[in-house]
């Protein structure tokens, strides 16, 4: 077996020297507190502690959102004073991971980027970082965190790999990474007349994070994930009942654009590398495969995605 970087780095040495501060909940708080919480920090996720300061998992903003989808369906979106008190009386503790999106993965600074890659690679979504003394959440790994730790074209960990760097000039159509429908894989699309909670419905009974909202024409024109829900349900818990296109102009207002949030593409005949060079400034987490001019989806790929084929490409090398 041969040594690799990845296992000889720990997590510590790659966290950001400053850290943004962990903002968390008591499992006592309220579904409508975990709601504020996470809009007025413009986060989306945070750590849940019982009375005896044990983290009990993370919350994010699908398990609010599916919570208030059920609410909403039991109260048939008509009855606000029930959604209110929903909201007000249930415990935040007693929706985690409702979303099935966000199982509680927890890592010591001392483990290595083999393991959070892995993670990743299992469609773990966010790894925190637990103080092993306390156990309080001292970081959160977002893929998009490990994302640019490690595969920014620069100074990213993995370009000081070989296995890493021979597969950048791979093309699209030559690797196995994501759903293409070369491969005969269907993509996920939800039509731009119907409504949000159609999408997020879709979305829920998939097990995907996002999906992509397509015309008349089948052409991708936007694209509604967790993010898009941050800031929204605070105020206005019904919008969900409107075009999937209108629920994203409102709930993207404070942007200060009067366009749909933007769409990061390729093409088959792109390389790795290109990929990368378009993902990595943009802060998205995922990238169209267009064929020609327009914008049919011939595939999708993730950041998850990407880090299973990395893990995939990396143990290969350990094996010989």
């Amino acid at each position: 077996m041969s040594s690799s970087l990845l296992t000889s780095t720990t997590l510590n040495s790659i966290i950001s020297t400053q850290p943004r501060p962990i903002i968390s909940l008591n499992a006592s708080d309220s579904v409508k507190d975990a709601i504020h919480v996470l809009t007025k920090n413009r986060i989306l996720s945070a750590p849940v502690y019982d009375d005896e300061e044990k983290c009990l998992g993370l919350v994010d903003v699908l398990d609010v959102l599916y919570f208030v989808m059920d609410i909403g369906e039991r109260a048939k979106m008509s009855k606000h004073t029930l959604m209110q008190s929903a909201m007000e009386v249930e415990n935040v503790a007693n929706v985690l991971d409702v979303s099935k999106r966000n199982p509680f993965v927890p890592m010591t600074p001392d483990r290595n980027v083999a393991d959070l890659l892995k993670e990743y690679a299992n469609g773990i979504h966010r790894v925190p970082i637990i103080d092993p003394n306390s156990s309080k959440v001292t970081f959160i790994f977002s893929q998009s965190v490990a994302f640019r730790s490690c595969c920014d074209l620069k100074n990213g960990l993995f370009l000081k790999e070989k296995w890493f760097t021979d597969l950048l000039d791979k093309k699209v159509n030559q690797i196995d990474l994501g759903t293409q429908t070369r491969h005969g894989k269907k993509i996920l699309t939800v039509a731009e007349d119907k409504s949000a909670m159609e999408a997020f419905t879709m979305m829920r009974q998939n097990g995907l994070s996002a999906i992509a909202i397509v015309s008349k024409a089948k052409q991708i024109v936007a694209n509604i994930s967790a993010s898009d829900v941050k800031g929204y349900l605070e105020q206005e818990y019904f919008a969900l009942g409107e075009e999937v296109t209108h629920f994203l102009m409102k709930s993207h207002e404070g942007d200060q654009k009067d366009t749909l949030p933007s769409l990061v593409f390729c093409k088959p005949e792109h390389t790795f590398r290109e990929v990368l060079t378009r993902l990595l400034p943009q802060s998205v987490h995922r990238i169209y495969v267009v064929r020609g001019d327009d914008v049919n989806i011939g595939g999708i790929i993730t950041l998850g995605d990407i880090f299973s084929f990395l893990y995939i490409e990396w143990s290969k090398t350990q094996q010989r």
